[in-house]
């Protein structure tokens, strides 16, 4: 269905078993036993070597005498493939054979694995800067601990270092060899290289490569485990859980009650959730429905008068800019030729496939949680304040993430188990860990949504058909004043007003300004934020300036970008077009991509046949994640431009499971292609990329076939119809 051209394939051995349930690294297994080898990476992180009283150590790596090397990953993965990225750098810079590898969860600990590309160099996962944050510095441990291997080695045989190398977890030197294991013990005692030499690029075995994800055959066999799975090897007790319908309601009266010693056992979390516990999942979730829980108050809003005020808003308020060069409006004013088009988005639920869940057991002293997130950190921060704990109370174990998106990132669930725990040890009840599973319907109706968003654009056109003046004012909700208000006090909302402009296109005269207008549900950071939306709006208007001027929408493209990787993905996307082809392109997440849809008629409706993806993300890590990455990001994005839609009436919302609130099928999966661009630059990110630039190109491709054009999604049937 897809495929990659530009890098070839390498065979590494079989993966090993399967991965544990929550992989998590405690004290005691940070402390290193005789033998034991770490090195940490030069990029603020504090070298360790072992010492002799076994105290504990800060490290990304570990051998033992067995050779059996032990990587640490240090952010939660959702899907996007870092708990195999991530260890598979090191592994190649360290020069050990891959099948000897074991990836591991690294503790909490940002000071240790704080994220480079991070603004608040914290340790967690979301703006696609996993790899970008972290791969100078595996790269450094690798070599680091490579480089302590050989010098064991060449004090070992009494030769000069020069004259040995490492290759494949062996240190070689005129014939004669010893394995890693065989090394550890010496190794440990070396002291730890201050600017070890990386690999050039002719070098690698790994990176660039394919190489087998530890996870793939657990995945493909059914028994990867997630958090369902963990409770620390003991049996848990199970709770379901009923949160106000809409927001601001509150819990008016809880009927049922469970009689002291009985089973389930149903409360109140505050007056804005209901929760049941039982022995089993249907027991817990059934008490629920019987429990004929009352609410009053709350928000009545509709989709309706949700978009009626983003309408005026747009229509009423001037906003406040976020881009401003030029004068614009002068030359709008002058121009012989002008556009002017409204745009709307909706508002999307995240729609994991894993729904909300976490584990928690509470004690006196402190309590133990097993979590799937994004942010482990950010969670610790909310437990601590709303428990009052310490942060050396809270223990918190990573477990796999079935999808996230930027829903896990929140900590509602997890704060819900924990009282849910608490309130059961207050009662004196049997010491238990409790996971919280929320069912479909609770996660779809009370997620963290992708706003709703009206946006206006203008444009004036010179003699020659080019755009002169860009123009853009959106209206919609801050996620960033939401959660932190003092970031947009000075200024707009990055995560509101990005990529409304595209600045790959040079057009002198633009303004790019913003109305915040906050809706009646919690906003949330879904797969790429701003760009989910403003490169609808910005790449369709600019292909309405294309056709417009008379121009070719890729030669008009092509005339207004000067940098050269932008125009090597857009060139690269293009081959192949039709007379039913759109295309797209952006610079996002540090990364280049551009996008032609072709479409087709099937059943009387226009689809996609074929989706081409031309992706420059640097240093392409192992070319197969970056190809599954794309494929997936394309097919969420297709499921938005085709069903994505959540409604609210009187204040709550509608969808509540995938009925209505569809996805997209195998059988409606068009052909994919993606091609990336052989590049000298660092990695950049990945996870996000493919998924804006779906809906302009779709729309694009729509209106060449048909002189319709849609700019209000998702699409309709009338849309659609041939």
């Amino acid at each position: 269905m897809s495929r990659i051209k530009t890098l070839s394939a390498g065979t590494p051995a079989p993966a090993p078993a399967v991965p544990q349930p929550c992989l998590s690294l405690n004290r005691r297994e940070l402390l290193v036993a005789a033998g034991a080898l770490l090195a940490a990476p030069a990029f603020g992180l504090r070298v360790a070597t072992a010492r002799e009283d076994g105290g504990p150590l800060n490290a990304w790596v570990t051998l033992d005498e067995q050779g059996a090397v032990t990587i640490l990953c240090p952010v939660g993965d959702m899907g996007q493939g870092i708990l195999h990225s991530l260890p598979l750098m090191l592994a190649d810079e360290m020069e050990v054979a891959w099948d000897d590898v074991q990836v591991r969860y690294a503790p909490l600990d940002p000071g240790a694995y704080g994220n480079q590309a991070r603004l608040d160099r914290g340790q967690g996962s979301g703006n696609s800067v996993s790899v970008m944050g972290y791969h100078k510095g595996l790269r450094q441990a690798g070599a680091a601990a490579r480089e302590m291997l050989v010098a064991a080695a060449a004090e070992e045989w009494g030769v000069p270092a020069s004259e040995c190398y490492a290759e494949q977890s062996r240190v070689w030197s005129n014939g004669r060899s010893l394995s890693y294991g065989e090394l550890a013990g010496k190794a440990a005692g070396m002291p730890v290289p201050e600017a070890p030499r990386l690999k050039t690029r002719e070098e690698f075995r790994l990176i660039g490569k394919h190489a087998p994800r530890k996870d793939s055959a657990a995945k493909v066999m059914g028994t990867f485990p997630f958090m369902a799975d963990s409770a620390g090897g003991e049996p848990a007790l199970h709770a379901a859980v009923l949160n106000a319908p809409r927001r601001g309601a509150r819990l008016k009266s809880l009927p049922f009650e469970s009689p002291d010693g009985a089973w389930p056992k149903v409360m109140a979390i505050g007056d804005q959730a209901v929760a049941a516990v039982a022995e089993d999942y249907w027991t817990a979730s059934s008490a629920l429905e019987q429990a004929d829980v009352v609410w009053e108050d709350g928000d009545t809003s509709s989709t309706e008068s949700v978009f009626e005020e983003l309408r005026g808003a747009i229509a009423d308020e001037e906003g406040r800019n976020w881009v401003d060069a030029g004068d614009p409006e002068s030359v709008l004013a002058s121009a012989a030729q002008t556009l002017d088009a409204t745009y709307e988005a909706p508002i999307l639920a995240h729609a994991n496939m894993e729904t909300l869940g976490a584990t928690a057991r509470f004690a006196d002293d402190g309590c133990e949680l097993w979590i799937p997130s994004q942010n482990l950190q950010r969670m610790q921060a909310d437990i601590c304040s709303e428990f009052g704990l310490e942060p050396e109370q809270v223990l918190l174990h990573h477990c796999h993430m079935g999808g996230a998106f930027g829903r896990r990132i929140e900590s509602e669930v997890v704060l819900q188990a924990l009282s849910i725990a608490k309130a059961l040890h207050e009662q004196g009840l049997p010491d238990r860990p409790v996971r919280l599973v929320w069912s479909r319907e609770q996660d779809m109706r009370h997620d963290c949504y992708r706003p709703p968003y009206v946006a206006r654009l203008r444009a004036a056109l010179d003699g020659s058909g080019r755009p002169s003046a860009w123009v853009a004012k959106s209206a919609g909700h801050s996620l960033l004043a939401e959660r932190w208000p003092w970031m947009v006090e000075e200024s707009a909302d990055p995560s509101s007003v990005g990529a409304l402009f595209n600045d790959l296109y040079a057009v002198p005269n633009r303004r790019v300004s913003y109305v915040m207008r906050q809706m009646p549900v919690r906003g949330g950071f879904w797969r790429s934020v701003a760009a989910s939306m403003n490169s609808f709006f910005a790449e369709s208007f600019f292909d309405e300036v294309a056709h417009a001027g008379g121009r070719n929408p890729v030669e008009l493209r092509a005339k207004l970008v000067s940098d050269k990787r932008a125009l090597k993905v857009l060139e690269t996307a293009a081959e192949g077009w039709t007379a039913q082809s759109g295309i797209a392109v952006a610079k996002l997440f540090a990364s280049y991509i551009g996008m032609q849809v072709e479409l087709e008629t099937r059943d009387g409706a226009w689809r996609a046949r074929r989706v081409r993806a031309a992706v420059d993300c640097g240093l392409a890590v192992d070319p197969n994640n970056i190809e599954a990455q794309i494929e997936g990001a394309i097919v969420y994005g297709l499921s938005a431009l085709l069903f994505g839609e959540i409604n609210l009436e009187n204040g709550a919302v509608a969808e509540g499971n995938f009925d209505r609130y569809r996805m997209l099928t195998m059988a409606n999966t068009p052909a994919i292609e993606v091609e990336l661009i052989t590049s000298d630059h660092p990695p950049t990110g990945i996870g996000e990329l493919g998924t804006p630039l779906v809906a302009p190109a779709f729309c694009n491709a729509l209106f060449a076939a048909t002189g319709r054009r849609v700019r209000k999604l998702p699409l309709s049937a009338d849309d659609l119809k041939a």
